[in-house]
């Protein structure tokens, strides 16, 4: 017998001590202790060693987060080992890490001895020296190292691995070896039970989780399928709607061919249309024509117009500039001569001749002073000295007067100089001035005429472009609308061959087709006779065996009334024959002759003997192959005709999105042209509009050059006269300040000559005086002096007559003598001008008449440009309102006029118009009745945009949309309810493969619960109080709420499938499976094995004379007390042992924590059953009683740092050996 002897924990738990701990655990194991001494910590070791995983072992700790390495192996000398028996030879299981997460497992053929694990220096030894120290030291056989899984195969089952396992090899030769079970037997599962016991303290919840993991191996493939089960409701509750939809969605195909036919008609008048558009087209161009040839006349027209008007202004403004020129000179001589006349007017109002005869008196005046101031000296002479000396004062007097008076003459001398200095500069600054003048006017009048060429250039260009618009855009919009043209010609002709094409594989699939569900028809037949020729072969099959095996050997040898019944065996009603009852089968009975079979209705069937069947059978079997062979040419023509049929659909169906796709192109193309024509005319307007706004503004800008032209004239002219009198004005002033400076001189001079004349009167008197008293003849001198005074001033008074009628006669020899030549000029350019004037209105009659001729000539050529553009206004009207979206069909027709054929186009257009309203009517009415099927609706659309079709929104394109209606009422939506169906037969198919595993899965529980609970119910479990007890197990699945839903889809399903493929299915059908999907994606979420297990363990106590029932622990604790519901379940977790596994080899090590709920009276009841079980236990409790005690064979006081063994109720220390790692061992207490 095979068992786990001890558990040793070496340098381990807690925190690497440098201890060796030991448990002995055969025959079972009590730990005492306080809380946290680490009762459990050592009891959770017990699973490992029996396969459990480390993550488990730390879960049943109730220490989940924390990992098994570092806790249990905290160093690279740390070890878990066990040691067990096998076939009564000592075994280890030494466990132990290298990087504190994957355990390694070792065995070894020794028993446990402490040097095992120490160097010569009482060291432990290190994991990476541990073979060498184990093989050469001590001469230990070890095996390979093992990874967890290969460690539970060997541990657990001595049944040889596949050789596909890589260390198939080694894992079987320890098997041999090491494993704790012998033969067939095996402990697998067993660690489940251990863990559920450990973690759960037993329970009915741990209890339904075992037998729900036994029942795993096909449980999982239910859970599997259940969580893969994520269908979209929605979606096949929708395509179940849309099965229903569709099938009353397609009795309006009709609607759909009437709308076929309105679009056709249509089309015929688009045609028309077309040939209308192509023809306004035509006549557009004519007349566009015509207007370009016109305008470009009358461009040539107005180019010479302009070229006429410009040498006409040429030789205006040279005649208006030859005019101005010869005004000027004629306004500068009359200015002259008016000058001359104000002057001349001047001194005639001075009195010149006055001055004249005053200065011819000047000789007799200077006789009689001569006369005066010789009888002045002969008077004088008497009184010489006085005189001498008075003449010497008046001498001095006048001679200061005369020197004064020279340098005032001097002055005005100077002066006179001066002005004419300044008259002679300010003439020729006038000169100079005036030149300028006229070479700035020059300069501007070239410059305006030079830009009046450039801008006339330019107005011959802005007209040019007006009749003849040009720019990059035109040509880029004419280049690119020829392209669309082009584009939409080898679109339609593209077109054209792909709806050939298509109508050819429409042909030829529905050929193939036809071909197809013939040869499906003869497939059928063919299967049908092969199943009536199988069914004839596995009768005769029958018969024969019945021959062999019973009849044809014992018929002779059997009573008459069972050869009766024997001569109908080989007849198939036999077997529904009520049978009456049953009798005890006797030895020389056989097959069915035990029975008293009511045969009365069967009539009577001769029996064939084994040649007949022989030869029946090898016929039989003969045609069979020659149907199989049949059935197999047939399969490959059907395949042939299939893949041809599929071939032939998906071109059908690329010929079909190509050719929606041309149609896609072809609307787009057409949008192109129009917009391009569009925009076409809008860059024309555009381009004129910006030539006319150019003209304008040339003619506007030459305008305003003429203008600034004349105003240089004008302004040169006032210029001239703003220069001559500025200079007039200057000359006057000059003059004006000579004058001024000659009166103030002469003012001056006067003042002189007065004072002189005083001085002199007064010297005068004193001579007189002085030679009155020297007897002198004063009043003689005195009147003689006053006259020569009075001769004296008429004498200045005359000089200064002299002087003005001097200069008087010098103007009038020099400046007022040319008044002759300047009227002589005047006159000569005033004839001049009227010459050129007479001259300039010649020619502007000759212009006049020759503009008159060119605005008749203009108004001729603008008259036939309206007609011809109030053509061109129609054509684009009738283009933009009518024609616009129409195809354009060309025809070599002559185009009749404008109106005409807006007034056919019209006609068409009216009859379109009404017909594509009936059409948008009848297609509004169909797309509701189909959006009244919401989720067919939603369909349709996604599979018209899926190929290429236009998508059902809106009925503005309604014509595209029957196209697109009729190909989905012909073949998109019959296949797509096909492909619907096909979806659902397979969905039903998985409903019925799950109802089959729930149901196999119920079945399953049921089977296991039976072994339990008969396994528990035999095995005479008896504990104090209790005088019987029993337990049953069941299933509750077919309570679950999906399930009648789910058996519906199973039905249907089944029903479905004794139906040929071709069957169109009911409604009912899609409703069903839509259900029970719904139903199961609902509620799977709460689906768990365990909770759809149902545990009812049955009490009756001693003295109760009723059942008492739980179904759970509460309840179970309700009909008994705790400790003897933990008997209890105890007890059915060994039941579940044995369900679980088949073990007679070897004993299993059971870990109970708190032990002590069970009552003392009940630990021998309890170990009966586990030592018939061959368990032992492992248990823990804070205080024992020592009736528990006694069913232990160890018994262990567990402290922090201590671990003591009780012994005859005597404490002796313990296995363990307590010392550092630096301590020899001192051998076992």
């Amino acid at each position: 017998m095979n068992y786990l002897k001890k558990i040793i924990l070496v340098n381990s738990w807690p925190n690497g001590n440098g201890k060796f701990k030991i448990i002995e655990v055969d025959g079972g194991t009590l730990l005492q202790g306080g809380n946290g001494a680490g009762k459990t910590s050592s009891l959770i070791l017990s699973p490992l060693f029996y396969g459990a995983k480390p993550y488990q072992v730390m879960a049943a700790s109730k220490k989940p987060k924390e990992k098994f390495a570092p806790r249990y192996l905290p160093t690279d000398s740390s070890y878990v080992v066990f040691e067990y028996i096998k076939n009564g030879e000592p075994k280890l299981v030494i466990v132990y890490t290298r990087d504190m997460d994957n355990l390694h497992y070792r065995f070894a053929d020794t028993e446990f001895y402490d040097e095992l694990f120490l160097d010569d220096d009482a060291h432990f030894i290190k994991t990476e020296q541990l073979l060498k120290h184990l093989t050469q030291r001590h001469g230990v056989t070890l095996s390979n190292q093992y990874t967890h899984n290969d460690y539970c195969e060997v541990i657990q089952s001595p049944k040889r691995v596949l050789k596909s396992n890589t260390n198939a090899n080694s894992i079987n030769a320890a098997k041999v070896r090491y494993s704790l079970c012998e033969n067939t037997d095996s402990i697998a599962g067993s660690e489940k039970v251990a863990l559920s016991i450990i973690s759960s303290k037993p329970s009915f919840d741990s209890i339904k989780e075992l037998i729900a993991q036994e029942v795993a191996a096909f449980g999982e493939g239910l859970q599997a399928q259940l969580s893969r089960e994520n269908s979209n409701v929605s979606t096949l509750q929708t395509q179940a709607n849309i099965i229903r939809q569709a099938k009353q969605f397609l009795t309006h195909h009709d609607s759909v061919q009437a709308l076929t036919v309105l679009s056709e008609n249509i089309r015929q008048l688009d045609k028309e249309l077309g040939k209308y558009k192509h023809q306004a087209i035509k006549r557009y161009h004519m007349q566009c024509e015509l207007i370009t040839q016109t305008k470009s006349k009358e461009q040539e027209s107005c180019q010479r117009f302009d070229e006429k008007q410009t040498l006409f202004n040429a030789a205006t403004d040279k005649y208006n500039e030859v005019i101005s020129k010869l005004k000027g000179e004629k306004r500068d001589k009359e200015k002259r001569i008016n000058t001359l006349k104000e002057k001349y007017t001047q001194y005639q109002h001075t009195d010149i001749e006055s001055k004249r005869q005053q200065a011819e008196l000047l000789p007799s005046i200077e006789k009689e002073i001569e006369t005066h101031e010789r009888q002045l000296y002969e008077l004088k002479s008497a009184s010489k000295s006085i005189t001498s000396y008075y003449d010497k004062l008046k001498a001095q007097a006048k001679e200061s007067f005369n020197e004064l008076k020279q340098a005032e003459q001097g002055k005005i001398a100077t002066a006179k100089d001066d002005y004419h200095q300044q008259y002679a500069k300010l003439a020729s600054q006038h000169q100079d001035t005036i030149a300028q003048l006229e070479a700035d006017n020059k300069d501007t009048v070239s410059h305006i005429d030079r830009q009046r060429d450039t801008l006339t250039g330019s107005i011959a260009d802005a007209k040019n472009a007006i009749t003849h618009p040009q720019s990059e855009e035109l040509t880029r919009l004419s280049h690119h609308q020829q392209q669309l043209a082009e584009a939409l010609s080898d679109i339609k002709d593209t077109q054209a061959d792909t709806l050939k094409a298509i109508n050819a594989f429409s042909r030829d699939r529905e050929d193939v087709e036809r071909d197809s569900e013939k040869c499906g028809v003869a497939l059928l037949q063919l299967q049908d006779d092969m199943t009536a020729t199988i069914k004839y072969i596995e009768e005769n099959k029958r018969a024969h065996n019945d021959v062999d095996t019973m009849l044809y050997f014992r018929l002779q040898q059997i009573a008459p009334d069972k050869a009766l019944i024997a001569s109908k065996a080989l007849n198939r009603a036999l077997l529904t024959s009520k049978v009456n009852n049953e009798l005890t089968k006797l030895h020389d009975d056989d097959a069915l002759l035990g029975f008293d079979i009511d045969v009365s209705n069967i009539a009577s069937q001769p029996i064939k003997d084994k040649d007949e069947l022989e030869l029946e059978r090898a016929r039989l079997e003969q045609k069979l192959v020659q149907l199989e062979e049949k059935k197999a040419a047939k399969n490959q023509e059907k395949h042939t005709l299939d893949t041809q049929a599929k071939s032939l659909y998906e071109r059908l169906k690329q010929a079909q999105r190509h050719c929606a796709e041309l149609d896609r192109k072809r609307e787009l193309t057409i949008a192109d042209i129009a917009r391009t024509e569009k925009e076409l005319a809008a860059e024309k307007k555009q381009c004129i509009a910006q030539a006319k706004a150019r003209l304008c503004e040339l003619e506007s800008t030459i305008k305003t050059l003429n203008e600034q032209k004349q105003n240089a004239f004008n302004k040169l002219t006032k210029q001239k006269e703003e220069a001559e009198h500025d200079t007039a004005q200057r000359k006057s002033e000059i003059s004006l300040q000579l004058a001024e400076m000659i009166s103030t001189s002469e003012a001056f001079i006067s003042a002189r000559e007065e004072n002189l004349t005083s001085k002199l009167q007064s010297l005068m008197e004193k001579e007189n005086r002085k030679l009155s008293e020297s007897g002198a003849k004063v009043e003689a001198i005195r009147e003689c002096e006053q006259a020569i005074e009075k001769l004296r001033r008429e004498k200045a008074s005359a000089l200064a007559a002299k002087d003005v009628y001097s200069e008087y006669k010098r103007w009038l020899e020099n400046d007022y003598a040319e008044l002759n030549n300047f009227y002589s000029t005047a006159q000569e350019l005033n004839a001049q001008l009227q010459q050129r004037q007479t001259k300039m209105s010649e020619q502007k009659k000759a212009f006049e008449a020759y503009k008159d001729e060119y605005k008749q000539f203009a108004a001729k050529l603008r008259k036939d440009i309206q007609v011809a553009t109030t053509e061109v206004g129609h054509i684009e009207k009738l283009q933009r309102d009518i024609l616009d979206e129409i195809v354009e069909l060309e025809t070599d027709e002559t185009p009749p006029p404008a109106d005409k054929i807006t007034s056919y186009a019209t006609s068409r257009f009216k009859q379109r118009q009404e017909q594509e309203k009936e059409g948008k009517v009848k297609m509004r009415g169909l797309l509701n009745r189909l959006r009244q099927n919401a989720d067919l609706y939603a369909m349709c659309r996604e599979l018209l945009v899926e190929y290429g079709f236009d998508d059902l929104e809106s009925d503005k394109n309604w014509k595209a949309l029957t196209v697109s209606l009729d190909h989905l009422m012909n073949g998109t939506l019959k296949e797509h309810i096909t492909t619907i169906s096909q979806q659902f037969r397979i969905k039903a198919q998985e409903m019925l493969s799950l109802y089959e595993k729930f149901s196999e899965t119920k079945k399953r529980i049921e089977e296991v619960g039976r072994n339990i609970s008969r396994q528990f119910n035999s095995s005479g479990t008896r504990f104090a109080n209790i005088e019987q007890l029993e337990v049953k197990i069941d299933s509750d699945l077919h309570r679950l709420p999906f399930m009648k839903s789910l058996e519906k889809a199973a039905s249907a399903c089944r029903d479905a499938q004794i139906q040929p493929d071709s069957t169109v299915l009911t409604d009912a059908f899609f409703d069903i499976i839509a259900r029970s999907v719904k139903d199961i994606t609902e509620q799977k979420a709460v689906f768990v094995i365990e909770k759809h297990i149902e545990i009812v363990v049955k009490v009756k106590n001693s003295n109760a004379a009723q059942w008492r029932s739980a179904q759970n622990d509460k309840e179970l604790e309700g009909i008994s007390s705790e400790g003897l519901s933990f008997l209890i379940l105890i007890s059915l977790y060994a039941a579940i042992k044995n369900v679980i596994q088949r073990n007679q080899s070897c004993w299993l090590l059971w870990a109970v924590d708190e032990i002590s709920r069970i009552h003392p009276d009940n630990a021998p009841e309890l170990k009966r059953i586990l030592d018939n079980e061959k368990i032992a236990l492992f248990a823990a409790t804070p205080k024992a009683d020592p009736k528990v005690i006694e069913i232990f064979n160890h018994f262990y006081e567990v402290k922090l740092d201590r671990l003591q063994k009780f012994v005859d109720n005597k404490a002796v220390p313990a296995s363990e050996l307590l010392f550092s790692t630096d301590t020899t061992q001192e051998g076992e207490a």
